[in-house]
């Protein structure tokens, strides 16, 4: 990931229905001025985590992650079972391991260049800081985020086999991994079923809407 990294919230209907609707075919204009020559990023498969609580805790969601451009991943996330009205930490860690009661053995931060911990809107942060979700007063949290600079299957930032791990506390942003507290939900990231994947995506696309 490279240090200026601009990451946005996806904020408007608009954006959200269009990468729902075009599914895994996203066309883009090619190089030069030959607007003829397109590329079709097909090839990228979808990458699924499906969270489960840690022990004693009932946090759980889903969270896809698609190529939606050559050098853009975007995310959709829904998670249940979290603290009414707070934020919590989402982040991406080092290891598909997620065998311990608490959640340790899925590691710290994923962070293949070795930068800083950040949140989204920060030039230098964590390959693997996701930032905060916001829950409702149902505990509940949608969000739909789009990292520049990413590639999720190829190279150092490869996603499969690593995990997503929700926190029990905010974010702040703070060295050296934001004091997000405890591991509420962890799960293993891997390749999403075609078949499926783009419907399960509406669903959420819609809560992160609602939201």
């Amino acid at each position: 990931m490279k240090n200026r990294t601009n990451v946005k919230q996806c904020v408007t209907l608009f954006l959200l229905t269009a990468v729902a609707t075009l599914g895994t075919a996203f066309m883009f204009k090619g190089v030069g001025n030959d607007e003829n020559n397109t590329e079709i990023l097909n090839a990228k498969p979808a990458l699924i985590a499906i969270l489960t609580p840690t022990e004693g805790n009932e946090t759980q969601g889903t969270v896809i992650f698609r190529q939606t451009g050559p050098e853009q991943v975007t995310v959709f996330a829904r998670v249940t079972g979290l603290k009414p009205n707070q934020q919590h930490g989402i982040h991406i860690h080092e290891y598909g391991d997620i065998s311990a009661a608490d959640g340790t053995s899925a590691g710290g931060h994923f962070n293949p260049h070795n930068t800083k911990h950040g949140l989204p809107t920060d030039e230098e942060r964590h390959a693997g800081d996701l930032g905060n979700l916001t829950a409702d007063p149902m505990g509940e949290a949608a969000m739909t985020l789009v990292i520049d600079d990413f590639y999720m299957v190829d190279g150092k930032e490869a996603l499969p086999g690593r995990a997503v791990v929700v926190h029990g506390k905010e974010d702040k942003g703070v060295q050296p991994t934001g004091d997000a507290g405890p591991r509420l939900a962890t799960g293993v990231i891997g390749y999403a079923n075609p078949e499926g994947v783009d419907e399960l995506q509406e669903k959420l696309i819609d809560q992160a809407v609602l939201n």
